[in-house]
């Protein structure tokens, strides 16, 4: 579901320089006041970035960079033949931040020429007519979208935790229907990033921990905004996080499936597994995910579809769930090990709280 919103506000004639609040800021140069797609030829481009094995035996990966022309239909602009590959990243290993920087300069140059404008010829024109091109989004699954961006630094977690609230905001509030959330805004990210652009590996290892963000050479193009033109990808995101974790982190390690006198619902829910019927398009799914296999996403996929059957199946007594707390895990057993890790981490992040007369 969407209403075209990013579409209709793309700005054309803007040019990214120092000023401003934030140190950084887009100026309309040209003063068009024109929305991007409105121009003649106004281009809305996506790239991606993955690696993938390149040999059967071994771990020599590979990466490629592509990209697509998003004002074709959506039906078509992924096909191989509208596909742009503009690079290739040799292995054995994938290359750090600082390589990445390298082999995208290149790219980012013809995509500051191409945003201002440049002469081509036209099928069906008798002259050469201006082409624009805009880069929308980094459209990548989630660990090649956080490379290329290098925003929400993953190894910082413990300072940054959300990647959407700012830092004062996440410490456990009581969340009400009416709470204010105070939201991280792109041109901090910015500011930062600029910051750490030239600044010695001492300096860049503090942003990067503190504010969660370090240097990409993405941030030079104009309208670029490191979290709002990086989206998180469904797979990774929903799939292989999200649901992964309620079945692994919650339901599992939380200790709602601790043995019952009148049942055992962790058997219960792998013997559903293992004699569900599925259409002839779906795969089994392993009874390993819920004792902690990592799964591919097709796997959590399906395991989705039918998730709240299977925990009817698998809490149920007589047909009706009781309405009682599962018992306490054991002190010896994984999911009290992890009790005692989550309580630690929340009690290490609540704020003092002021009892008000």
């Amino acid at each position: 579901m969407f209403d075209g919103w990013r579409w209709r506000n793309i700005r054309a004639g803007l040019k990214r320089r120092q000023g401003g609040e934030f140190g950084v800021e887009d100026v309309e140069v040209i003063e068009l006041e024109q929305r991007f797609v409105s121009l003649p030829l106004g281009l809305v481009l996506i790239i991606n970035i993955d690696w993938f094995r390149g040999m059967k035996r071994g771990k020599y990966s590979v990466g490629a960079v592509y990209c697509t022309i998003a004002n074709n239909p959506r039906a078509k602009r992924f096909l191989q033949e509208e596909t742009i590959l503009l690079a290739i990243i040799p292995g054995p290993e994938e290359p750090s931040l600082e390589q990445l920087n390298s082999i995208l300069e290149v790219f980012v140059a013809e995509a500051q020429r191409l945003y201002s404008g440049v002469l081509m010829r036209i099928p069906g024109k008798a002259t050469r007519e201006p082409c624009h091109a805009y880069l929308n989004i980094v459209a990548a699954d989630l660990p090649g979208s956080r490379k290329a961006t290098v925003w929400w630094i993953m190894h910082a977690l413990t300072r940054n935790v959300c990647s959407i609230l700012e830092p004062e905001r996440r410490a456990c509030p009581v969340l009400t229907y009416d709470t204010a959330f105070e939201y991280r805004s792109d041109e901090r990210y910015l500011k930062y990033a600029f910051k750490a652009r030239h600044a010695d590996a001492a300096t860049r290892t503090e942003i990067a921990e503190r504010r969660g963000i370090r240097w990409s050479i993405l941030n030079v193009l104009p309208d670029w905004m490191p979290a709002r033109d990086s989206p998180p990808d469904f797979m990774h995101a929903a799939y292989l996080g999200e649901a992964k974790h309620v079945v692994q982190g919650i339901l599992v390690g939380g200790g709602m499936f601790t043995k019952r006198k009148a049942n055992k619902p962790l058997e219960r829910f792998q013997t559903f597994l293992e004699n569900v019927w599925l259409p002839g398009t779906f795969n089994k799914v392993s009874t390993n995910l819920l004792t902690g296999a990592a799964g591919k996403a097709d796997s959590w996929r399906i395991m989705t579809t039918y998730l709240p059957v299977a925990l009817y199946y698998s809490w149920q007594v007589g047909g009706m769930i009781p309405d009682v707390n599962a018992p306490r895990p054991k002190s010896g057993e994984k999911a009290a090990a992890e009790e005692r890790r989550i309580t630690a981490l929340v009690n290490g992040r609540r704020r003092p709280i002021t009892m008000l007369s």
